[in-house]
């Protein structure tokens, strides 16, 4: 049984089996406890539609109020949202549990604990940047996702127009600096701890 389990799972996850398997069931759980609270009690509390602006985005860089500065794949990875904030947050909880299992997998319980506190707080207050941190964590097992949030964020090749309210609106919102910081140093901490694989050394070792 013991082969069988580390065959489908991994000699990290198999080694560790008992502890594993309830790191996995606390995982499920909050997941489901953040998407209940999301719907419950954040929705109501948004300053806007949020379902109604997210159906008016659609095209990419449409001019609407407020604008939606972000790069292409954003649209698809945020398009549930279209259906409503509801199918939003389950999405996003799907995607984050998915996300943190691969976490607990690769074995680094430090950088999961790390994720889990930053994603739960962006949960509820940065929403729309969520799947950026998803992307970024990532990068602790595929390297290359880190260009792929860059390109996520970045809104390479809009129009001048979201360029400028970028420089003139979004960065100068006294309420948008802060989760800016964090998730600039994310990005910067995964290319640091990233570092061996790019010039060639070992991988990182796991740590616990």
């Amino acid at each position: 049984m013991s082969m069988i389990r580390e065959r489908l799972l991994g000699r990290s996850w198999s080694v560790d089996w008992p502890r594993t398997s309830v790191l996995a069931t606390v995982i499920i759980a909050t997941e489901i406890a953040k998407c209940v609270v999301d719907i419950l009690f954040v929705a109501s509390r948004y300053p806007f539609d949020l379902s109604r602006w997210m159906q008016q985005i659609y095209p990419p860089w449409q001019k609407t109020d407020p604008p939606a500065p972000y790069g292409l794949p954003w649209y698809l990875l945020y398009y549930p949202g279209q259906a409503g904030f509801t199918a939003l947050v389950i999405w996003l909880g799907l995607a984050e549990t998915i996300v943190m299992l691969v976490l607990l997998k690769k074995g680094n319980r430090r950088l999961l604990y790390l994720y889990m506190g930053t994603s739960s707080l962006f949960f509820f207050w940065a929403i729309f940047d969520l799947w950026l941190l998803m992307l970024i964590v990532l990068s602790a097992r595929w390297q290359l996702s880190l260009v792929l949030a860059a390109v996520v964020k970045l809104p390479l090749g809009a129009p001048y127009w979201v360029w400028e309210f970028i420089w003139k609106a979004s960065l100068a919102a006294p309420g948008n600096w802060l989760h800016y910081v964090v998730i600039g140093a994310w990005w910067f901490g995964m290319l640091y701890y990233t570092r061996p694989r790019v010039i060639g050394l070992q991988e990182p070792p796991m740590r616990h």
